[in-house]
């Protein structure tokens, strides 16, 4: 039955005519065989109609051949602009999945691009999609005019795409955000969740936790996994973990660790070993680092946990790092745990860098090197590693890879005395009882202004 409104049209032409041929159906509802009677006739719009119920049907080969036929109509034609470009992107759809005819991207990409200059913006994002294939999934400049081109008619994941392009580029800051803006607009998932960070963090735009929390509630609804962390880091309870659940299934791994470590403690839920594994070894296949040192834990074989821990150490996991070079400390390797902490120590890590100095100053796992191991030692103790403290102080009074030196020497041993350590403590006391007045007064003036450094570098160094 047509809808009311139409009905009254119908009636309205019928009194102004006095016909019944402007009652006809919507194609859409006409028995396929009407439909193919007007389509064999060459009308582009049943030619259209007939094509979707056809490839809806699996018939893709004939469903190709009436797009190809829209598409190619021309501007006189009784087939709108919009219909004849979406047949062009079908067209080219067809072609680049081998439905209907063999794949034939150089075919795909030519309907796409009649698509395109007919206004089609998916056909114009499938285009840029193509460029940027070749170059993995940050947008690339000699894409950039095709993403426009799918931006400017209006497609939200060329918006996106083009706000995160312009986000790396010098002085892009004001186009990025009028992009992202359109995006958003459009309630692109991704983007909302963007603009929610924007506005929580007041970065180009009014600070409102408000607004902040109402686009992450939006981006979070349509699905995106990491506004849906967020509300779930945000909340508490059981509405906590069903976003916590909804996150990980959208495969967000940081809330796929939060579940696995969950469950496996029972921390707020009934403890489940079963569904905690299974959620780690879900974030260990997306290769995530944190969760690969998190499995390696678990692991029941030396060699099992060796190579967990090798393959987070790889993919940038600190605590990894340090583990698998007191693994090979323990191993007695030395070759490899003075390789494993001089990478730490490349990374900045004081750690690293403290324990890399030990390695160096002992000629542990290669050669003795004093000057190298004092520079580790007093980086590390620049970051307010305590032992490196005690070890400059050592190397200080020692003349040990610099000259000697009893008032830098009592000055490292002052910071490294702060917590009371014992070797510190009655290094400094030895210390004092060699020098002269004057001299401790400089050292404490030298200790004083040091550790002003350190609590400003470990403040500048706060995210």
């Amino acid at each position: 039955m047509m809808p009311r409104f139409y009905r009254t049209l119908c009636l309205m032409v019928l009194v102004v005519t006095g016909g019944l041929s402007a009652c006809s159906a919507p194609l859409s509802s006409l028995p396929e065989a009407a439909l193919e009677q007007k389509a064999q006739a060459g009308d582009a719009q049943a030619q259209y109609v007939l094509a979707g119920k056809l490839s809806a049907r699996g018939e893709y080969a004939r469903s190709l051949a009436l797009m190809k036929q829209v598409a190619s109509q021309s501007a006189a034609s009784d087939a709108p602009r919009s219909t004849r470009a979406d047949a062009a992107r079908q067209a080219g759809d067809g072609y680049h999945t081998g439905l209907g005819e063999p794949r034939n991207d150089a075919l795909a990409r030519q309907w796409w691009t009649r698509a395109s200059s007919l206004g089609n913006a998916q056909a114009s994002m499938n285009l840029a999609g193509h460029c940027q294939a070749a170059h993995g999934t940050s947008p690339v400049a000699e894409c950039i005019s095709q993403f426009k081109t799918a931006a400017r008619q209006g497609n939200a994941q060329a918006q996106l795409m083009l706000a995160r392009w312009y986000q790396t580029q010098p002085e892009g800051e004001k186009t990025a955000l009028s992009w992202l803006q359109k995006a958003a607009a459009q309630r692109e998932p991704a983007a909302l969740a963007l603009m929610a960070h924007r506005h929580e963090t007041g970065n180009g735009v009014d600070k409102s936790e408000d607004i902040a929390r109402r686009e992450y509630r939006h981006s979070a609804a349509l699905g995106n996994p990491q506004a849906q962390r967020w509300l779930a880091e945000h909340s508490e309870g059981t509405e906590s973990l069903t976003w916590y659940q909804k996150a990980a299934e959208g495969g967000d791994v940081a809330a796929q660790r939060w579940l696995s470590q969950t469950y496996l403690s029972g921390n707020g839920v009934a403890q489940n070993q079963t569904e905690g594994m299974l959620w780690l070894k879900r974030a260990v296949d997306k290769g995530d680092a944190r969760a690969q040192y998190l499995y390696s834990q678990y692991q029941s074989t030396d060699e099992m946990r060796l190579h967990w821990l090798t393959l987070s150490a790889k993919g940038g996991d600190l605590q990894a790092a340090r583990a698998l070079a007191g693994w090979y400390e323990k191993q007695g390797d030395e070759v490899h745990a003075r390789s494993a902490w001089q990478q730490l120590a490349a990374r900045g890590d004081a750690e690293g860098r403290y324990h890399y100095g030990d390695m160096l100053r002992l000629g542990l796992g290669g050669p003795h090197d004093y000057t190298q191991a004092f520079t580790q030692y007093r980086l590390s103790a620049m970051a307010g590693n305590r032992m490196a403290q005690y070890r400059a102080g050592m190397m200080s009074q020692d003349g040990l890879g610099l000259p000697r030196n009893r008032i830098q020497a009592y000055a490292w041993y002052s910071l490294a005395a702060t917590e009371n350590a014992k070797d510190a403590v009655d290094a400094l006391n030895a210390l004092e009882a060699l020098l002269k007045p004057d001299e401790i007064k400089a050292a404490q003036k030298l200790a004083r202004e040091w550790s002003l450094r350190i609590v400003q570098g470990q403040n500048d160094t706060t995210p």
